[in-house]
């Protein structure tokens, strides 16, 4: 019976991670002004539209919800059991190292995406390349209200609707936001696994074992400053999306790895990584 508890208490928990999930994926169904005013002789969005990015939304939608999950599952066995985790198995076998490490992935993840999402509809925030993805009709008639002989309403445009409505999503940067959460999870638990245990056993850390660590990292940056180039952002959306991915990934990190007293430090052998005793799962 307490197994089946903990596994109704955990469906109910996912039920919650879908939700976010579905929030964040159909955030348009929201009530927000569809009218949007803005003048076509404003440089910054005054860009080129280019049709070819480095990473797509849905290379980014496969990397962050498949690639890193197959990681997570590769790496996460090479771990011992969670010491968290000791009473919640002996309750309930089926609660793994992995099943933990990615339920805290996924729930960091639904936890930026929710918020990235939802800002970037209500922001309504011109992408450098908007003018020419709206493709201003030669017809239209500016709006005199402003007093500005350049200002017309995005039911002016001609292009494409979802060129156009894309366009509007400028700020925060999901891609920021996303791969960099991604790979300082990713970081984190390459340090978990590999580096921590070696510096608590009191063995030399190589470098090169830290620049593995940060691979996933620099992959993040690699994507984020593609978005310049690709005319998607400007960097205050970039940096933004980046505080944004950061600050889950501490979210995350933090139920999965709470910090340890420093009497602990000198207690673990290099074989069992260093992980708090004082978390429960099924927080």
């Amino acid at each position: 019976m307490a197994c089946l508890a903990l596994v109704l208490k955990h469906i109910f928990n996912w039920v919650l991670l879908i939700a976010l999930f579905a929030l964040s994926f159909g955030v348009e169904l929201l009530p927000k002004s569809t009218d949007r005013w803005f003048q076509s002789d404003d440089p910054a969005i005054a860009l080129d539209y280019k049709a070819k990015q480095l990473v797509t939304n849905l290379e980014m939608n496969i990397y962050i919800f498949v690639i890193v999950a197959v990681v997570y599952l590769v790496y996460t066995p090479l771990l011992k059991r969670l010491p968290q985790n000791n009473a919640s198995a002996r309750v309930c076998p089926p609660i793994t190292n992995s099943y933990h490490w990615l339920y805290r992935y996924y729930q960091g993840l639904a936890l930026v995406m929710t918020i990235v999402e939802i800002g970037k509809y209500y922001a309504d925030s011109l992408r450098p390349d908007f003018l020419d993805r709206c493709q201003l009709s030669s017809t239209a008639v500016p709006i005199e209200a402003t007093g500005r002989e350049s200002t017309y309403s995005i039911s002016d445009c001609t292009g494409a609707n979802h060129l156009v409505v894309d366009g509007r999503k400028s700020f925060p940067s999901g891609h920021a936001a996303y791969f960099l959460y991604a790979g300082v999870s990713l970081a984190f638990m390459f340090y978990t696994v590999h580096i921590r245990p070696r510096r608590a056993a009191g063995d030399d850390v190589h470098f090169h074992w830290f620049l593995w660590a940060a691979v996933p990292i620099l992959f993040a940056s690699i994507v984020i400053a593609s978005r310049l180039g690709d005319h998607r952002h400007r960097v205050a959306d970039l940096t933004t999306g980046a505080v944004l991915g950061v600050a889950a990934a501490a979210v995350c990190i933090a139920y999965i790895y709470p910090p340890l007293p420093p009497s602990a430090l000198h207690s673990e052998s290099r074989d069992a990584p260093l992980l708090s005793k004082t978390v429960p799962l099924s927080v």
